[in-house]
């Protein structure tokens, strides 16, 4: 599975080695939508991480304003930590959701090939660094029996 960080960081050479892998339209166009998926789980986990630092908050507020005796006003508080707990569970399963959806779709995707490999859709289609031109050389008998 591709790391994220790659769709993200070299998204052009992702897409021209898919290219040459010869991938069709539908899966290039998985390459944008795991990066909005990703951006998405990202601005939801930061939501959320907002609403628990905002729910800690509250509970020491709350808890003082019980010990100075301003019931009324912790009390308003403890309905708004109840709203934010409710926020915070509707988050987690859009989280949640986000994420199997992520990984749904990475696993989708092939590996990147190298940037040198060439384009092609058979093996006639490769470039050839070197030829073996002369016989290949000759083995004792025992070469490929292994000893005890």
């Amino acid at each position: 599975m591709v790391e994220l960080r790659i769709f993200k960081q070299e998204r052009e050479r992702v897409l021209e080695g898919y290219k040459k892998r010869n991938l069709s339209d539908d899966s290039l166009a998985l390459v944008d939508k795991i990066i909005a998926l990703d951006d998405e789980r990202k601005s939801n986990q930061a939501k959320l991480d907002a609403n628990l630092a905002r729910v800690n908050i509250l509970s020491k507020e709350i808890g003082d304003l019980f010990k100075s005796g301003n019931q009324s006003q912790a009390n308003s508080l403890k309905d708004e930590v109840a709203q934010l707990k409710e926020a915070n569970k509707d988050l987690e399963s859009s989280k949640d959701q986000i994420s199997k959806d992520l990984e749904s779709n990475l696993l989708q995707l092939p590996n990147v090939p190298y940037h040198m490999v060439p384009h092609g859709k058979t093996a006639e289609d490769n470039f050839v660094y070197k030829n073996w031109d002369s016989p290949f050389p000759k083995l004792a008998d025992d070469a490929f029996l292994t000893g005890s």
